[in-house]
């Protein structure tokens, strides 16, 4: 009644009296007609051409991440450092063979001169790391005043070693053991 009402009144203004009134109950007829209120399902039925949708809503999930998701993400963008991978790498998972190589068999971290995530110094196994001299071994490596998160690929085991280490710390790849001091070189 309240719709009526609005759309008639400016005639109801000019003209006044019982031809507003009618109006009113003409628009009110109209919206409580049953045929205008059909449903989604009733009008494919009805033959408009409609195509049914590829894809029903209720079988989606969430397009969108969780907050814990999007946290996640959101760190490994900022501190994620990589390398390109090599032009002779593999990925087969092939097992140890005896004639293979072993490899470095710990880790042991000297030293790190932190100044910024971009401008840093680590003294890896005697060698100096920085980030434009980053070893074929570190997939990843994360840099902070205190510590390093690395991830060393092992050529031996063909594993990867998610490993944190902080100064005068070593890490054996072999007994998988995080050891105090520096390895002799």
């Amino acid at each position: 009644m309240a719709l009526g009402a609005f759309i008639t009144s400016p005639v109801m203004a000019q003209g006044g009296g019982v031809s507003g009134a009618a109006e009113v109950q003409d628009v009110d007829d109209a919206l409580l007609d049953p045929n205008l209120y059909m449903g989604i399902e009733e009008a494919y039925n009805r033959n408009l051409k409609l195509r049914q949708p590829e894809v029903q809503p209720q079988e989606l999930s969430t397009m969108f991440f969780t907050l814990w998701q999007h946290r996640l993400l959101q760190e490994a963008k900022r501190r994620f450092r990589t390398r390109p991978p090599d032009p002779g790498a593999s990925l087969d998972n092939k097992a140890p063979s005896q004639n293979k190589i072993r490899g470095i068999r710990e880790l042991s971290l000297g030293g790190i001169v932190y100044t910024s995530t971009e401008s840093w110094i680590v003294w890896l196994n005697g060698q100096r790391v920085t980030p434009d001299a980053i070893p074929k071994q570190i997939l990843d490596i994360k840099v902070s005043e205190d510590y390093i998160e690395l991830k060393w690929i092992d050529s031996f085991t063909n594993l990867v070693f998610p490993i944190r280490l902080q100064q005068h710390q070593r890490f054996n790849l072999d007994t998988r053991i995080f050891l105090p001091g520096v390895a002799p070189l």
